[in-house]
């Protein structure tokens, strides 16, 4: 699958960052970095979704309510990322990119999108206990 000229141009620069991209052939990515989380990238209509998620434990399960609560005060918090429970307890994390692309404009949404991440696994956000 040919890839937009835009979508070249940010991929080019996730590389530059250290990430390693996998095109999947079907519109999507995987960016995996070595200290980072790994990110599913997907080109949308008017941006790119940015994309990951944690297992749930089966704490996440039996005490799913306040699993919730935990983020929903992450997501009182955050920039650039929004966090929720899938129907399997898993923690899902995503962000869109809005295009046009920018160098200036996308390093610093990669910045924000990795303090959320920092963030989100904080001792105090509580979250770190419902994954794994």
């Amino acid at each position: 699958m040919k890839t937009k000229p835009a979508v070249e141009d940010l991929l080019n620069h996730l590389t530059y960052l250290g990430y390693e991209i996998k095109d999947k052939q079907d519109g999507t990515f995987i960016a995996k970095h070595d200290r980072l989380i790994d990110l599913g990238i997907e080109d949308k209509a008017v941006g790119i979704l940015f994309y990951s998620w944690f297992p749930g434990n089966e704490l996440a399960g039996i005490d799913r309510a306040n699993f919730l609560e935990c983020l929903n005060e992450i997501n009182s918090k955050a920039v650039i990322l929004r966090f929720y429970a899938d129907k399997d307890n898993a923690l899902v994390m995503d962000a869109l990119y809005l295009m046009p692309y920018d160098r200036v404009g996308f390093a610093a949404f990669m910045d924000e999108l990795n303090n959320d991440i920092q963030r989100l696994f904080s001792d105090d956000s509580g979250v770190a206990k419902y994954c794994g």
